[in-house]
């Protein structure tokens, strides 16, 4: 991080999954300057339970024999007051790593996952196996001189470091004056504005800079944060050094992201589950359960029978044991949805659906043998009156609640 975005952003005073990295190698032709990563990727407080979190870092990383390292750093934390950027943090006594990650993301707004990859791009803490005391004082580069001098005292230490950086992040959100004290009216609150094309320095050596249009607010904090653009050099091999103008920190930001989570740009699609269909006649239900990390409210399931949609309703009743896989989430995302078949062979496919973007995500398909089921009854009694028979009783179809017909046969010809 540059003395630039020092002076901008001045504090005073379960069954879990992460998403797979990309199936096709990325080149520096893909990266676009200006929108580096979306916006709900970038401010998603729910990207990444603590646990997820964990199991990412140890997935990375096993710390050198009798060394400190990200997988097992534990650190004393102390509560932080609300903010217009951060909610209240409530410290605690040596809170792991991904623990002070994830309160820190939810508190602030900001992805675990950005957090992880601002922790690798400024001081490579993810793969680190044995991080050298200064890596880990000065771990989100947060307060930290670009000319390799000491970061300033009060963003010193890794508790204090992720949670000035998310905070600096999230502050870049924000217009000039919503914060307390002089820093916030500083004229770097508005470089590199949303919407507009800025000259973006190279590097820090005089080597110039490029017009570069930002399209959204998170590629806006990221230049605020590392005010430098990478240059074709930069780009023509995203594990090299590039040449004397080149500057790594927003490239390697989008290629670690990239690597470990995906396409930056890519829409947050839905997480869920099917459970599987039961049956009772032709009456089949489908059940599981579906969220969207970034809300606690419901979504949509489509339930299709036999590539027709067959029923949508929301995913909205309890489902035991999934707001602690997925914190933030609650437990009512559960679905259980009903629908009536003909006789056959069918196939029940499950889909969730964001309604807010529309954005979808298969969760299976089951195929399910559908029999008719015969009529069932009973013949409570036969009586006589005058020469009229009267019979009595019960008869039902479990394949419909519509009422059916009873044959009645007198010394076994037609009857009625």
């Amino acid at each position: 991080m540059s003395i630039a975005a020092l002076i901008a952003g001045a504090i005073s005073g379960v069954g879990l999954s992460i998403q797979a990295s990309p199936a096709a190698a990325i080149t520096g032709a893909d990266f676009n300057p200006g929108n580096i990563i979306s916006d709900e990727n970038f401010f998603n407080p729910n990207a990444l339970g603590a646990a997820e979190v964990q199991s990412f870092i140890e997935s990375k990383v096993t710390c050198a024999a009798g060394r400190v390292c990200l997988a097992n750093l534990r650190v004393d934390t102390f509560d932080i007051a609300a903010t217009p950027m951060c909610s209240a943090y409530q410290g605690a006594s040596q809170e792991p790593a991904a623990t002070i990650i994830y309160k820190v993301g939810r508190a602030c707004g900001i992805s675990q996952a950005a957090i992880l990859v601002t922790l690798q791009k400024e001081q490579s803490l993810v793969t680190s196996r044995a991080p050298t005391l200064y890596q880990l004082s000065a771990a989100m580069g947060a307060g930290c001189y670009d000319n390799g001098q000491p970061c300033v005292d009060e963003y010193a230490g890794f508790f204090n470091q992720v949670f000035n950086g998310a905070y600096l992040l999230k502050r870049y959100t924000q217009p000039p004056g919503t914060g307390p004290g002089t820093p916030y009216t500083s004229r770097y609150d508005l470089s590199y504005p949303v919407g507009r094309t800025s000259n973006i320095l190279l590097s820090t050596n005089p080597c110039g800079s490029i017009p570069v249009y930002v399209s959204n607010q998170a590629t806006h904090s990221l230049y605020t944060y590392t005010p430098y653009t990478p240059n074709a050099a930069a780009l023509a091999n995203l594990d090299g050094p590039g040449d004397d103008c080149s500057t790594h920190g927003n490239r390697n930001f989008w290629k670690f992201y990239y690597d470990w989570f995906g396409n930056p740009l890519q829409p947050i699609t839905p997480l869920g589950w099917f459970d599987g269909v039961s049956m009772v006649g032709t009456t089949v239900t489908a059940s599981g359960w579906a969220i969207d990390r970034r809300t606690s409210n419901p979504i949509e399931i489509q339930l299709s029978v036999d590539s027709g949609v067959g029923a949508v309703f929301p995913a909205n009743i309890p489902y035991p044991n999934l707001g602690s896989a997925y914190p933030g989430s609650g437990d009512n995302h559960g679905f259980s949805a009903t629908t009536v078949v003909s006789p056959g062979r069918h196939t029940f496919c499950v889909t969730a659906v964001n309604p807010s973007s529309q954005v979808s995500k298969g969760l299976g398909c089951k195929t399910l043998t559908v029999e008719a089921q015969p009529p069932i009854g009973w013949l409570d009694r036969i009586y006589l009156v005058g020469d009229k028979v009267t019979a009595e009783g019960w008869s039902i179809d479990r394949d419909t609640a519509s009422p059916i017909s009873v044959e009645v046969s007198v010394d076994g010809g037609a009857g009625q």
